[in-house]
């Protein structure tokens, strides 16, 4: 476990390397900053099960945050049909580098809001 002032450090040495970044390095530097973000959440996904913040549900076998294969899963929908809900904004999701992730509770709201009853459309 690192401690919380080496965190410190490394955070405020990084401060000081943005202030110096020139402009053309800037998207490289945003790039990595987003792999670096990639990995911390990772990191608290593995060991606590997701955000501390997120909402309990109520099966707790199923993760907090889940990638596409998984929420594909959860909404029993096929992965091309969960990125083109994502594409039309149909469904909030958090993307890290070039993943998709998306918190259980957000796809059982996302559930119960389009549960309908017998013939009913929209």
């Amino acid at each position: 476990m690192t401690d919380r002032r080496d965190i410190d450090a490394a955070l405020a040495a990084l401060e000081q390397a943005a202030y110096a970044v020139d402009g053309a390095d800037a998207p490289a530097l945003l790039g990595e900053l987003e792999r670096v973000k990639g990995i911390v959440l990772a990191r608290l996904v593995a060991t606590s099960g997701g955000a501390p913040d997120a909402p309990k549900s109520a099966d707790p076998a199923t993760p907090t945050i889940l990638g596409v294969q998984a929420a594909a899963r959860f909404l029993q929908v096929s992965p091309t049909t969960l990125r083109r809900l994502v594409t039309r904004g149909a469904i909030p999701h958090v993307p890290v580098g070039r993943r998709l992730l998306f918190r259980r509770a957000t796809l059982e709201q996302f559930a119960a809001d389009r549960e309908r009853f017998g013939d009913e459309r929209s």
